[in-house]
């Protein structure tokens, strides 16, 4: 995911004029465009018919998909919140009651039947809660099922067949033990290691010792 900010928000009062097949891209619109798209950049436009526009009239490639679609449709939902104060205002066709993710969101569960028209911005934003918290646990997910190995290591249990929450509600309380075996391990790998490479030096010294010691014996290099 990528944060996105507000750059720039100029209000047209003709907005046909602003931009449109006939008369292309207003100076005042254009200016603003260039000033914040690098040379190799890609413009998102919210509409199809912008993209003919802009490219044509300005020479800058523009990016009209099924992806851009979401993210327009996600600006919008939050334009209260990025443009000033009385100037969020949205036409029906702009403010779309649903997007892919909510619908595909609805479906998982069981909301499928849900008609736009009865979508509210209390419904969008617990979809929203509910794939943020669906994104998480995919997320984890597989780092919680490796922690089983963890788990049955310190406490004998076997959770492999654990659904994610009673698995994450026993890590938890077997974490703080979890943490504690963890750093005695890696404390006693390093002091064995540190031992092992003493014994070998030792060992070195006492069989160079014992040549020595020994007459008649040649050192082969």
């Amino acid at each position: 995911m990528h944060p996105v900010w507000l750059k720039e928000f100029q209000a047209f009062e003709d907005k046909a004029s602003a931009l449109s097949l006939d008369t292309g891209v207003s100076e005042q619109l254009a200016g603003m465009i260039r000033r914040f798209i690098c040379p190799g950049q890609t413009l998102a436009v919210g509409k199809q018919e912008y993209v003919t526009i802009i490219q044509s009239n300005l020479g800058i490639k523009c990016l009209w998909n099924a992806e851009v679609m979401e993210l327009m449709w996600g600006l919008n939902n939050l334009k209260e919140h990025l443009v000033p104060d009385g100037k969020s205002e949205l036409s029906k066709e702009d403010c779309l009651p649903m997007c892919e993710g909510m619908k595909f969101t609805l479906n998982k569960y069981g909301f499928g039947d849900l008609k736009p028209e009865m979508v509210t911005r209390s419904i969008i934003e617990a979809t929203g809660l509910l794939y943020e918290t669906d994104y998480i646990v995919r997320k984890h997910g597989e780092s919680m099922r490796y922690a089983c190995k963890h788990l049955k290591e310190t406490s004998g249990i076997n959770a492999e067949d654990w659904d994610l929450l009673k698995l994450a509600t026993a890590i938890m309380m077997a974490y703080a033990e979890m943490v504690r075996s963890r750093r005695i391990r890696s404390k006693a790998a390093r002091r064995l290691d540190s031992l092992v490479t003493a014994a070998e030096r030792i060992y070195d010294e006492a069989q160079q010792a014992l040549m020595h010691a020994q007459p008649g014996v040649i050192k082969q290099e």
